[in-house]
């Protein structure tokens, strides 16, 4: 638990840190509660207070899955009420920040066989991301679908553009720290199991990017990842909230 109290921490020291012309969202993706495979995870031992603590950080953006909200249930904070309807059916918005509008698409859970997403799921996935495309500056995917399914996701546009800038992935699978996808167009992370780490993906020269949507631009990314130890000082709100976990492990 002392690493989702380190999370907050640096959040909090990120919205506070001033940099000119920098514009800062906080994401984060599916199984934040819940295990991907079922399996048994630390938020069991005080469900409400791991949900209270992940409202309290104030996500910019964020998707739970069905076993998420299983995990919490009626205990769900007001705080996580926008996400906590998981998308059956593909859902986009855009948030206008300091003049940039960044569009996220939460993908739907995977209907199809062996759990992975159906060809009607995948249309509709390209279709909303096209659409913002056209409203956006930014288009960013949030993927509950596994490793495997995105892979073949971001394999058909290997040629050609697709929607997304970024994708954030998760589910089944192992995490990595980022790498170009699509063909060089899309930048892909997936999340390091336990919550140890949180990955920082840096966007530049955006404008052009939108310009220049089909063009290669690896150079206007920059990935890092920040290990959740014992330099990142933990927040004491979350600190606190996290308390009955703690005490019932």
């Amino acid at each position: 638990m002392g690493g989702l109290a380190r999370r907050a921490g640096f959040i909090e020291s990120k919205r506070t840190e001033a940099e000119k012309g920098v514009v800062r969202l906080f994401v984060a993706g599916p199984f934040e509660l819940a295990a991907p495979d079922g399996g048994k995870v630390p938020a069991m031992r005080a469900p409400g207070a791991v949900a209270r603590a992940h409202a309290a950080m104030r996500y910019d953006a964020m998707l739970l899955t069905p076993a998420d909200l299983a995990l919490v249930g009626d205990s769900a904070p007001k705080g996580l009420a926008r996400w906590t309807t998981a998308p059956m059916q593909t859902k986009g918005e855009i948030l206008a920040r300091s003049g940039l509008r960044i569009a996220f698409v939460r993908f739907p859970m995977p209907t199809g066989p062996d759990g992975r997403p159906t060809e009607q799921q995948t249309r509709e996935v390209v279709a909303e991301g096209f659409h913002l495309r056209g409203e956006a500056d930014v288009v960013i995917g949030i993927s509950p679908w596994g490793m495997s399914a995105e892979q073949a996701f971001l394999g058909h546009f290997s040629g050609s553009a697709q929607p997304f800038d970024v994708l954030l992935g998760g589910g089944a699978g192992p995490g990595h720290g980022g790498k170009m996808a699509a063909g060089g167009f899309t930048a892909w992370l997936r999340p390091y199991v336990q919550g140890k780490a949180v990955h920082v993906i840096r966007l530049e020269n955006i404008p052009k990017r939108q310009r220049q949507s089909q063009v290669k631009r690896e150079v206007d990314v920059r990935f890092d990842v920040v290990s959740l130890d014992d330099k990142i000082s933990a927040d004491r709100v979350v600190d606190t909230l996290l308390a009955p976990a703690r005490a019932s492990n």
